[in-house]
């Protein structure tokens, strides 16, 4: 039977994380921050009158990792054309057994994901909903997770799209949202961390992207951890999102094992819809939330059929902590 609330996943998780005892000292784990004082606001957040588009888009060092290596990592302003990024990269095929790669996803026989009553509050004000805006006009509507105070975790194609011109022209991120009621207000994406490999072989082991906002909005919301760990297998996760199959701007989320870890993916039976696309698969570690991965859509791994998610390897973590300093 399904776990349909967090908070009973909390002991389980706890007990299997004894390799990352400690979050704070450990390499591959990133902290959250629970904001205590500060508290949601009703006024619309500033924002710059343009966004850079004539930042020079930048290759940032390449890490390797125990289980391989990652492609070249790069970041780049949203709006420019992107000529040139095409190198030769070295993450090689999807994982051995996949078949039948999808972006929508699925819910798992009977649907147990749970509405969120209040987004005000972390952690579910730190949830986004982000609508990305294409060269020709065609508009997608994901997820993500603040993971800093102006960066937002989420997958690749969320805000790349090859058939719709590369990466978005707009990109507009709302924390919390719940309804037609933004109370946190909004934020512009002004440049992405990614992986070249998605963008250049639609290798869904790297769909995953880091969003960098216009202001610190993550300052009122709170954000949660981030984290590279090899023992997922069988510990308790949660995706929380904004689903496209529920009334508009509703935040929803659903918990279960996870059933298989592969070198860059998470497999689980944990209930999303389209649109839920980006948003963090999390655990908890020393009692707090941190992400272990991006929420990526569904496949087949050895002929049965799980939702995926692209794993925080610790090349990616390495990378993804650079980039938030």
């Amino acid at each position: 039977m399904k776990t349909t609330l967090e908070t009973t996943l909390v002991l389980s998780a706890l007990l299997a994380l004894t390799s990352v005892a400690s979050a704070q000292s450990s390499p591959s784990v990133k902290g959250p921050l629970r904001p205590s004082v500060m508290g949601p606001s009703n006024a619309p957040v500033s924002q710059p009158e343009a966004w850079s588009f004539d930042i020079q888009a930048r290759i940032s060092t390449r890490f390797s990792d125990t289980c391989g290596s990652d492609p070249s990592t790069r970041t780049t302003s949203f709006g420019t054309l992107h000529k040139g990024f095409r190198t030769s990269d070295d993450a090689g095929g999807a994982d051995r057994g996949t078949g039948n790669e999808q972006t929508i996803q699925d819910v798992f026989g009977s649907d147990d994901r749970t509405e969120v009553s209040s987004t005000t509050s972390f952690p579910n004000s730190a949830r986004c909903r982000i609508v990305s805006t294409f060269r020709d006009g065609y508009t997608v509507s994901g997820s993500g997770n603040l993971i800093d105070k102006n960066d937002v975790l989420t997958a690749c194609h969320v805000v790349y799209d090859g058939s719709h011109g590369g990466f978005a022209t707009n990109v507009r991120v709302y924390p919390g949202q719940d309804g037609t009621t933004l109370p946190f207000g909004s934020a512009s994406g002004t440049n992405v961390l990614y992986w070249s490999d998605f963008t250049s072989k639609g290798n869904y082991d790297h769909d995953m992207a880091v969003v960098r906002l216009s202001s610190n909005i993550g300052s009122l919301t709170g954000w949660y951890g981030f984290a590279s760990v090899s023992d997922n297998e069988g510990a308790g996760a949660t995706i929380g999102g904004y689903p496209g199959d529920k009334p508009y701007g509703t935040q929803w989320y659903d918990s279960d094992p996870i059933q298989i870890q592969t070198t860059n993916r998470l497999y689980y039976w944990i209930d999303t819809e389209s649109g839920d696309s980006g948003a963090g698969v999390y655990r908890f570690i020393g009692g707090d939330r941190y992400i272990v991965a991006a929420h990526s859509g569904w496949n087949t791994y050895w002929t049965k059929k799980y939702n995926r998610g692209t794993r925080i390897t610790s090349s990616k973590f390495a990378s993804i902590d650079a980039y938030v300093h």
